[in-house]
């Protein structure tokens, strides 16, 4: 599922914890990959993995673009 930030920025949010942010004003697009295992263990990482919340990962995400160089 996307979301459309007010400030013109796209977020998604996958499955077990994968998100991913588009900033098309400042080009940049930041990933969050997790391993989630195949079969047994992909439902024991869902169930028990660490996963990065949204607001964990907008403030990555803020921090990588005050550090970008200017365009």
């Amino acid at each position: 599922m996307w979301w459309t930030l007010d400030n013109g920025v796209y977020l998604a949010s996958g499955t077990g914890g994968q998100k991913i942010l588009v900033d098309p004003a400042n080009k940049l697009v930041v990933v969050n990959r997790v391993d989630t295992g195949k079969g047994a263990s992909r439902a024991w990482w869902i169930k028990h993995g660490r996963s990065v919340s949204n607001t964990e990962f907008l403030e990555i995400s803020r921090r990588i673009m005050e550090a970008a160089p200017t365009m």
